[in-house]
């Protein structure tokens, strides 16, 4: 029995080492022969990357914990059907079946999905290193990685220009090593020494290609006595709201934000018009700074606020404003009708207004229903269709009203 388990531990070892061995491709690189097994679905038990030479692959990394992954499915299917003899897609995933298998089955949009779905993968996220999903792969029909991109620029006009070799503006997504000790930029053009510590604050456009392509961080050093900070890529509304964070309102919202401006789309993402990750490029910034570890978070984001209106020459305020608002009331006695099949579960009234709220499309959403006791709510339709939340909420008991409040909002004026 020893020798049973020996042998099993080796052969364990001996397979990780070799996953290890897999070669992190990019753009440009050709993808080596390579061997796919583990197939949720029926529509393909195993594939060979080299019996896929003379099609168009799309890699589709996904999630069950994905929303976006999810709805942009039935697209990927219906290209998969537009290009059938010119295009394969593969779904991929490295959670394991267990866990697949219990979304899939239910969730009203993965049961009518057919693609190839990699479940438990290794293989390809060793290939195709990734911080997050969606993620796509673009495979040219020589095998050679032409594109790794996000969702939104899987579409026919971006398939088509692949498909006869022609150059489509995507961004070159290549993962850079990590940042040194957790810092952005090796010298700092703004810098006070002060015994041991250097406390310093810089601003600079957007970085791409970091292994960390968006977020913030908080740190501590000890023993120089200074906390640093850290944003990537964050919009001018972005740091707006890490500033007000104090103020939760603020930060759960983005539709709180009042603007006069000349040009709105430096601080609006407006996804008819430019691919994202091309708008974080020309509208997103990345800041750092080392500072006292005597000045708190509080003290710390009031001075960052200080400084976005500084350098962006903005007058930003807090005020209390009469606004066109979304209200949700009781229209009745409020009730669970239980699991639904189909839609995005909410716990809460109160979890249900962060996602209302966090579309800027929306007016501010207010919650009147004095609903002490928690009730699971589950929307069918989108979070900005007016009627059809109404039509969603009213099994509840609520409804949606358009009403005039006074409330609290960030007004933000250009200084000209």
């Amino acid at each position: 029995m020893m020798k049973k388990v020996i042998l099993i531990s080796l052969f364990l070892c001996l397979a990780r080492m070799g996953y290890g061995q897999l070669a992190n491709l990019h753009i440009g690189d050709t993808v080596p022969p390579t061997k796919l097994t583990g197939f949720y679905n029926d529509s393909a038990k195993e594939l060979n990357t080299d019996s896929l030479r003379g099609k168009m692959v799309i890699f589709s990394f996904w999630s069950t914990y994905c929303s976006s992954c999810i709805s942009a499915m039935p697209k990927l299917q219906s290209l998969q059907q537009q290009f059938k003899d010119s295009l394969v897609v593969v779904l991929v995933t490295q959670q394991p079946r267990s866990i697949v298998d219990a979304f899939w089955k239910y969730n009203h949009i993965t049961k009518k999905i057919t693609l190839p779905n990699l479940v438990g993968d290794i293989v390809l996220a060793k290939h195709f290193a990734h911080l997050g999903v969606p993620y796509e792969v673009w495979i040219d029909v020589n095998g050679v990685v032409k594109g790794l991109t996000t969702a939104q620029y899987v579409n026919e006009k971006n398939i088509r220009a692949v498909l006869r070799n022609e150059k489509v503006d995507w961004p070159v997504s290549q993962i850079k090593p990590k940042l040194k000790d957790g810092y952005l930029f090796n010298i700092a053009p703004r810098q006070q020494s002060l015994g041991s510590a250097s406390y310093y604050t810089v601003l600079s456009p957007s970085i791409t290609g970091l292994k960390l392509n968006h977020g913030f961080s908080f740190l501590t050093d000890t023993i120089k006595g200074v906390n640093h900070f850290r944003a990537i890529n964050f919009a001018i509304l972005d740091f707006y709201r890490f500033a007000m964070a104090e103020e939760p309102i603020f930060n759960s919202s983005r539709n709180r934000f009042v603007l006069n401006v000349g040009d709105s789309s430096r601080y609006f993402y407006q996804k008819d018009k430019v691919y994202r990750e091309q708008w974080i490029r020309q509208n997103a910034f990345c800041y750092e700074s080392t500072y006292p570890i005597a000045l708190n978070k509080t003290e710390f984001r009031t001075s960052i606020r200080a400084e976005l209106d500084r350098v962006f020459k903005l007058k930003s305020a807090v005020v209390e404003k009469e606004m066109f608002c979304w209200v949700i009331t009781k229209s009745g006695h409020a009730r669970d009708i239980g699991k639904a099949k189909n839609g995005t579960v909410y716990k809460s009234i109160g979890e249900l207004l962060l996602a209302l709220n966090y579309r800027i499309e929306n007016p501010p959403v207010l919650d009147e229903t004095n609903q002490k006791n928690s009730i699971s709510i589950v929307l069918k339709g989108n979070t900005t269709d007016f009627n059809q939340l109404n039509k969603d909420l009213a099994g509840y008991g609520f409804q949606l009203e358009k009403a005039w409040r006074n409330i609290k909002v960030l007004t933000i004026d250009e200084i000209k």
